[in-house]
């Protein structure tokens, strides 16, 4: 009984201690460190964009960014 016991402590610290990642990741968090408004600033400066919004970021697996977003582009 002693070793389900520790075994079963073990377990739920390992949860807890993910439990946060976890549920940025369900909640679709953007992620640490992105910069959206550094990143809407890169794509503004492309010749052929007039205008952003609805800018979105989340990510999947807590690391990669994923990004979509409205511009309205000049028609070539």
């Amino acid at each position: 009984p002693l070793l389900s016991i520790v075994v079963s402590v073990f377990i739920l610290f390992s949860a807890l201690r993910n439990m946060r990642q976890v549920l940025a990741v369900l909640m679709e968090k953007a992620p640490k460190g992105f910069d959206s408004r550094g990143f809407q600033a890169s794509l503004s400066q492309v010749k052929a964009v007039m205008g952003i919004h609805h800018l979105h970021v989340w990510t999947v697996d807590g690391n990669t960014p994923i990004v979509t977003v409205h511009a309205t582009v000049r028609d070539s």
